[in-house]
């Protein structure tokens, strides 16, 4: 092998054991940085370390880390998980405990799937809520981190580890109960519908026989909060608005929102490509509806607008790789609390 640069070493000449598609191109020691640099091409491509620590790397961009070795003279591929969602420290960790495996002459792909196997028939709360948000959530619910939320803060920490077979509607009630009782029944109301929706997808698939939400008594209707403000309302918010310390952002989308009636999650999203001449086109994946439609710009909406180039409300932290992405719905209803906590006390 002849080393071109820091960790790289390349082929010089044809090896044995090289994977499919493999360049020649083995890297000594991955690193984060290097995983996270690794571009698509054409065609898929691996990189790998000693030992069988593989990552392929699709044209999709898709990432995947490779165990692949050598049992009773076949050669074999275990698939380690996707990255980023498997970080390197961890796909390392899987990488080692396969190899211990295949030392004692086990195939750790059969271990792999007898594993999965078991867990698809007595899956724990846990893993049927990594298939639920998987599956059902995240694929088909625009507020899927919600879901997400519920499940984290209140469900797994306390019924995680149980399996979702042994879940009784006893087990329900006392965890709403508990919620309420720290003085939290909306939350105690949306860990409910979560929960009612993960067990009815689990009973639809046959992953379980009942769901143990049924028959749970109502919780405390929620109070509604839906109210037209009155002009004058309007008028000293607005001005309240200069008042206090939210980011030009925050004040120029709750304008943009009083001014054209559209809904928060609608504005913050907005993008030059649009805006229309006096149009603003809002395109049916960002309605809550899923239909396109169209909001009239007047000139106030206009000059709130100004003329953006990308995202008309910039969030100051960018995404994945540096892109620029639009401020968090949650982050207007965060402003709003911390700043004008009080204010309709006041009036």
């Amino acid at each position: 092998m002849v080393p071109r640069r820091s960790g790289i070493f390349h082929c010089s000449t044809a090896h044995r054991g090289c994977t499919r598609g493999c360049t020649g191109v083995f890297v000594m020691r991955f690193t984060d940085t290097f995983i996270r640099h690794l571009k698509p091409a054409e065609k898929k491509f691996y990189r790998r370390e000693v030992d069988g620590f593989t990552i392929r790397v699709m044209p999709s961009g898709v990432k995947t880390w490779l165990y692949i070795y050598t049992l009773g003279a076949k050669r074999k591929e275990l698939n380690l998980g996707s990255y980023p969602d498997v970080t390197l420290a961890d796909a390392r960790d899987k990488h080692i405990d396969a190899r211990r495996l295949v030392g004692k002459g086990i195939d750790p792909a059969v271990v792999a799937s007898e594993e999965e196997e078991t867990r698809r028939r007595a899956p724990t709360v846990t893993d049927l809520a990594d298939d639920y948000m998987k599956k059902h959530s995240r694929p088909n619910k625009k507020t899927w981190q919600k879901d997400e939320y519920c499940l984290d803060k209140d469900v797994l920490p306390f019924l995680g580890s149980f399996k979702a077979e042994d879940i009784r509607r006893r087990d329900i009630v006392l965890l709403l109960e508990g919620i309420i009782e720290r003085g939290a029944p909306g939350q105690a109301r949306n860990v409910f519908e979560v929960l009612r929706r993960m067990f009815s997808f689990a009973l639809e698939r046959d992953i379980l026989e009942f769901n143990p939400c049924t028959g749970v008594r109502a919780l405390p209707q929620k109070s509604t909060r839906d109210r037209v403000l009155t002009a004058r309302e309007i008028k000293t918010f607005w001005q309240e608005l200069d008042k206090t310390g939210m980011s030009e952002e925050i004040k120029r989308a709750l304008r943009l929102i009083l001014v054209t009636g559209a809904r928060p999650g609608e504005v913050i999203g907005m993008h030059a490509r649009e805006i229309n001449g006096d149009w603003w086109e809002i395109p049916a994946k960002r309605s809550k509806n899923s239909l396109p439609h169209r909001v009239f710009l007047t000139k106030t909406a206009k000059q709130l607008i100004g003329k953006p180039a990308g995202y008309a409300f910039p969030s100051p932290r960018p995404g994945e790789d540096d892109k620029e992405k639009p401020i968090e719905e949650n982050a207007i209803a965060h402003a709003l609390r911390r700043n004008l906590k009080g204010y309709t006390r006041q009036r």
